[in-house]
């Protein structure tokens, strides 16, 4: 019965129903938006994500139209997520204040995909539990707030810096640079830098990344390699480690599952990202 209904359906009664379909998607998208829990001000959200369209990537840019156009708090759709935008320093204050019984909330957006990786909802960045993240961030602000703390960390930043500079130094003698400037990758010095000075300050053990990256430069067997030193290999593996779950979130968001589960490329890549995820959480855990 319903198919004999179906074939005496002609094309304008199939563009009516694609019509009303759109009509009640509308309804639905606005009304969850204007019952939306806490609405701040901000720009009216376009529906199927076709804000994207608009946005260059500039979000320094972005943040500063909204601050001139909204105040010091508002909001706004990318993405698919509503995403708050806070200029005023009282309220950064605020996520970082000591007080267990916070009412703020930093998270970062939960997504299906996130799952994917196994440690999504630990720490603060990643913690959707509000319990759990306000004691996290309570024994955090606690551990970095003691006396000494900051003198402590300026001068192993220092004493990194020290080191840097001397990784540099002998990475221009043993290329033969006769002028004053060596050719590198910057990002990849800064990044180890960062994760030297992470460990330090947090574990109160010193990591050896940069001088892991160091001698992958080093071409004389004689001295100590990088796969002599399991110190220095597993800091610079677990670097690595790092930046590729960083950079995995973001992949794992956009591609679709369709995609990740049954195109080839895609579903190699993801089970690179999962037994990375899996190493971090066995070394972390």
């Amino acid at each position: 019965m319903s198919f004999r209904i179906i074939e005496s359906f002609n094309t304008a009664d199939y563009l009516l129903i694609i019509f009303l379909t759109f009509l009640l998607y509308l309804f639905r998208f606005y009304y969850d938006y204007f019952t939306r829990p806490n609405p701040l001000p901000g720009p009216l959200p376009l529906p199927f994500g076709l804000e994207n369209l608009f946005f260059d990537g500039d979000f320094k840019r972005l943040t500063a139209d909204l601050y001139q156009k909204y105040g010091d708090i508002c909001e706004f759709r990318c993405s698919g997520y509503r995403r708050i935008v806070i200029t005023k320093t009282d309220y950064f204050e605020n996520l970082l204040s000591p007080s267990k019984n916070l009412a703020l909330f930093a998270k970062f957006e939960h997504t299906p995909a996130m799952d994917l990786i196994g440690n999504f909802g630990r720490g603060m960045f990643l913690n959707i539990n509000y319990e759990t993240w306000k004691i996290n961030k309570y024994f955090l602000l606690q551990s970095i707030s003691t006396s000494g703390f900051n003198e402590e960390a300026i001068k192993r930043a220092n004493e990194l810096f020290e080191e840097l500079d001397g990784h540099w130094n002998l990475l221009k003698k043993s290329q033969s640079c006769n002028d004053n400037w060596l050719e590198m990758d910057f990002l990849q010095w800064i990044t180890r830098f960062m994760v030297d000075n992470i460990s330090i300050v947090v574990t109160g053990e010193k990591g050896c990344s940069m001088a892991a990256y160091y001698n992958t430069f080093n071409s004389d067997k004689s001295e100590s390699s990088l796969f002599d030193n399991s110190k220095s290999y597993n800091s610079d593996k677990f670097t690595q480690a790092v930046m590729i779950y960083i950079r995995g979130l973001m992949f794992l968001n956009i591609v679709h599952p369709f995609l990740r589960r049954y195109v080839p490329y895609f579903k190699k890549k993801t089970n690179v990202l999962l037994e990375n995820g899996g190493y971090i959480i066995s070394d972390t855990g």
